[in-house]
Protein backbone atom coordinates (compact mmCIF):
# COMPACT_ATOMS: atom_id res chain seq x y z
CA UNK A 1 0.00 0.00 0.00
CA UNK A 2 1.22 3.54 -0.84
CA UNK A 3 1.49 5.43 2.48
CA UNK A 4 2.10 8.77 1.45
CA UNK A 5 -0.24 10.43 4.29
CA UNK A 6 2.62 9.70 6.46
CA UNK A 7 4.82 12.34 4.66
CA UNK A 8 4.48 15.66 3.49
CA UNK A 9 5.97 18.64 2.91
CA UNK A 10 6.62 19.29 6.34
CA UNK A 11 9.43 16.20 5.89
CA UNK A 12 11.14 18.40 3.56
CA UNK A 13 14.16 20.39 5.77
CA UNK A 14 15.84 23.30 4.20
CA UNK A 15 19.13 25.00 5.90
CA UNK A 16 20.97 27.85 4.40
CA UNK A 17 24.73 28.92 5.84
CA UNK A 18 26.96 31.50 4.36
CA UNK A 19 29.93 30.04 3.44
CA UNK A 20 32.55 32.99 3.69
CA UNK A 21 33.06 33.00 -0.15
CA UNK A 22 32.14 36.55 -2.04
CA UNK A 23 31.03 36.04 -5.87
CA UNK A 24 31.05 39.00 -7.83
CA UNK A 25 31.16 41.48 -4.28
CA UNK A 26 28.09 39.03 -3.08
CA UNK A 27 28.21 36.79 0.03
CA UNK A 28 27.36 32.95 -1.23
CA UNK A 29 25.04 30.73 0.33
CA UNK A 30 24.92 26.99 0.64
CA UNK A 31 21.60 25.56 0.69
CA UNK A 32 21.19 22.03 2.01
CA UNK A 33 17.81 20.25 1.50
CA UNK A 34 17.04 17.35 3.45
CA UNK A 35 14.50 14.96 3.38
CA UNK A 36 13.62 13.93 6.57
CA UNK A 37 10.75 10.88 5.83
CA UNK A 38 10.90 7.74 5.75
CA UNK A 39 9.08 7.90 1.99
CA UNK A 40 10.92 9.12 -1.47
CA UNK A 41 10.16 12.51 -2.59
CA UNK A 42 10.09 13.42 -6.08
CA UNK A 43 9.16 15.89 -8.19
CA UNK A 44 9.93 18.70 -5.42
CA UNK A 45 9.21 21.83 -6.68
CA UNK A 46 10.40 25.31 -4.76
CA UNK A 47 9.08 28.48 -4.46
CA UNK A 48 11.52 30.45 -5.54
CA UNK A 49 9.28 33.51 -7.12
CA UNK A 50 11.78 36.56 -7.17
CA UNK A 51 15.20 34.47 -6.57
CA UNK A 52 18.22 36.02 -8.10
CA UNK A 53 21.81 34.69 -8.23
CA UNK A 54 25.16 35.98 -9.64
CA UNK A 55 26.67 32.50 -8.82
CA UNK A 56 25.65 29.24 -11.71
CA UNK A 57 23.08 26.97 -10.03
CA UNK A 58 23.95 23.22 -11.96
CA UNK A 59 20.25 23.27 -13.64
CA UNK A 60 20.16 19.60 -12.86
CA UNK A 61 20.05 20.15 -8.68
CA UNK A 62 18.42 23.37 -9.27
CA UNK A 63 16.25 24.07 -12.31
CA UNK A 64 14.44 27.65 -12.57
CA UNK A 65 11.45 28.70 -14.18
CA UNK A 66 8.20 30.88 -14.21
CA UNK A 67 6.15 27.76 -12.07
CA UNK A 68 8.95 27.42 -9.60
CA UNK A 69 12.36 25.64 -9.08
CA UNK A 70 12.41 21.81 -10.06
CA UNK A 71 14.80 19.80 -6.71
CA UNK A 72 17.20 17.22 -8.67
CA UNK A 73 16.01 17.18 -11.95
CA UNK A 74 12.67 16.02 -10.72
CA UNK A 75 14.63 12.64 -9.12
CA UNK A 76 14.44 11.26 -5.22
CA UNK A 77 15.40 13.76 -2.26
CA UNK A 78 16.12 10.78 -0.08
CA UNK A 79 19.41 10.22 1.99
CA UNK A 80 21.89 12.16 1.30
CA UNK A 81 20.39 16.16 0.96
CA UNK A 82 20.39 17.78 -2.23
CA UNK A 83 22.96 20.95 -2.10
CA UNK A 84 23.82 24.23 -4.03
CA UNK A 85 24.90 27.46 -3.60
CA UNK A 86 24.13 30.83 -5.10
CA UNK A 87 25.40 34.12 -4.27
CA UNK A 88 22.91 37.34 -3.28
CA UNK A 89 23.37 40.29 -1.08
CA UNK A 90 20.54 38.60 0.95
CA UNK A 91 19.45 34.81 2.04
CA UNK A 92 16.07 33.68 -0.31
CA UNK A 93 13.35 31.92 1.43
CA UNK A 94 12.82 28.99 -0.29
CA UNK A 95 9.58 26.68 0.43
CA UNK A 96 8.48 23.82 -0.66
CA UNK A 97 5.51 24.13 -3.23
CA UNK A 98 4.58 20.25 -3.75
CA UNK A 99 6.37 16.88 -4.19
CA UNK A 100 5.37 12.96 -4.98
CA UNK A 101 5.55 11.03 -2.13
CA UNK A 102 6.30 6.87 -2.89
CA UNK A 103 6.72 4.91 -0.02
CA UNK A 104 7.51 0.83 -0.45
CA UNK A 105 5.72 -1.29 2.07
CA UNK A 106 5.83 -4.97 2.27
CA UNK A 107 5.87 -8.35 4.63
CA UNK A 108 8.73 -10.73 3.90
CA UNK A 109 8.29 -13.87 3.19
CA UNK A 110 4.45 -13.39 2.16
CA UNK A 111 2.60 -10.53 0.92
CA UNK A 112 -0.81 -10.02 0.04
CA UNK A 113 -2.22 -9.46 -3.34
CA UNK A 114 -2.11 -5.22 -4.38
CA UNK A 115 0.81 -4.99 -1.33
CA UNK A 116 3.77 -3.85 -3.91
CA UNK A 117 7.02 -5.45 -4.39
CA UNK A 118 10.90 -4.24 -5.64
CA UNK A 119 12.06 -5.66 -8.67
CA UNK A 120 15.21 -4.80 -10.18
CA UNK A 121 15.48 -3.24 -13.56
CA UNK A 122 18.63 -3.46 -16.09
CA UNK A 123 21.16 -1.13 -14.34
CA UNK A 124 20.73 0.88 -10.96
CA UNK A 125 17.28 1.24 -10.76
CA UNK A 126 14.34 -0.09 -8.92
CA UNK A 127 10.73 -0.28 -10.31
CA UNK A 128 7.73 -0.16 -7.66
CA UNK A 129 5.00 -2.05 -9.08
CA UNK A 130 1.15 -1.23 -7.54
CA UNK A 131 -1.83 -1.77 -8.33
CA UNK A 132 -0.52 -1.61 -12.02
CA UNK A 133 1.10 1.45 -11.69
CA UNK A 134 5.08 1.60 -12.31
CA UNK A 135 7.63 4.11 -10.38
CA UNK A 136 11.17 3.52 -11.73
CA UNK A 137 13.39 4.73 -9.00
CA UNK A 138 17.31 5.01 -8.24
CA UNK A 139 18.27 1.73 -6.27
CA UNK A 140 20.52 4.26 -3.95
CA UNK A 141 17.41 6.10 -2.74
CA UNK A 142 16.17 2.85 -1.24
CA UNK A 143 17.11 1.75 2.38
CA UNK A 144 18.06 -1.83 1.58
CA UNK A 145 18.55 -2.09 -2.24
CA UNK A 146 19.39 -5.83 -1.88
CA UNK A 147 17.16 -7.13 0.06
CA UNK A 148 13.32 -8.43 -1.98
CA UNK A 149 10.83 -10.28 -1.17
Amino acid sequence: MMMSGTCSLRDLSIRQNVTGVKVRGKPEWRVKITNNCACVQLNVMLNCEGFRTVEKIDPTVLRISPAGCLLNNGQSVYGDPVQFNYAWDNQFEFTPLSSQIACRHYSCPTRPVGIPRWTEGGGPWAVLLELGHKLTIPVSTLHNPGQHC
